[in-house]
């Protein structure tokens, strides 16, 4: 009976850890860029914007500029607003890259409060699009998911080149974060 119970007491802690949900996951470092031996892909997605009207793709926002910085985003994330400011004065609307907010999982109307004071100490309104099954956060390994819960490693940040290779993942606060994704980012020719 002693056996037993320590085989369901064992079997229940396996079922709650969470598990890999894509094969695709590059090696990720809370210090530098992601290594592979293999370049990794950025996933394709379409998503919603903040207003609900407009579905963004991920190959319109890669298309747009040299790179493109994701930033996984939620209103319970403490480092999440610091990260944001920093990224949004580094990458501006016409910079080398683009930055996108991925709030994850959470709708607009959960985080506003928070974009919304961060956009107006910015002065500007942020690439903001909606995450809120979390689908496009377990495609690029930010949330991991078992039969029980989901669990993310917030503040994250992926940075994906103009051919969708993937050229970081980062997770957690990071010194130096706008001068590390401007070391893997394309060198922008002017005409």
């Amino acid at each position: 009976m002693r056996w037993v119970l320590v085989f369901i007491v064992t079997l229940s802690a396996c079922a709650q850890t969470p598990t890999r949900v894509s094969s695709h996951r590059v090696q990720t470092e809370t210090s530098g860029p992601a290594k592979s031996a293999q370049p990794a892909i950025c996933p394709s997605f379409a998503s919603w914007d903040r207003t609900g009207t407009k579905l963004i793709s991920s190959q319109d926002l890669l298309a747009q500029q040299s790179g493109t910085v994701l930033l996984f985003f939620a209103s319970w994330c403490d480092q999440c607003g610091p990260q944001l400011r920093q990224l949004s004065t580094a990458f501006g609307a016409e910079g080398q890259a683009g930055l996108v907010v991925v709030l994850s999982g959470e709708r607009y109307g959960k985080a506003k409060a928070k974009l919304d004071r961060i956009e107006a100490e910015l002065g500007r309104k942020l690439l903001v699009v909606e995450d809120g099954s979390q689908e496009v956060s377990r495609l690029f390994g930010v949330c991991e998911e078992n039969d029980v819960e989901t669990a993310c490693s917030l503040p994250a940040i992926r940075v994906c080149g103009d051919d969708a290779r993937q050229l970081l993942a980062l997770h957690g606060a990071q010194e130096d974060l706008v001068a590390k994704i401007q070391a893997v980012l394309p060198a922008v020719t002017t005409p």
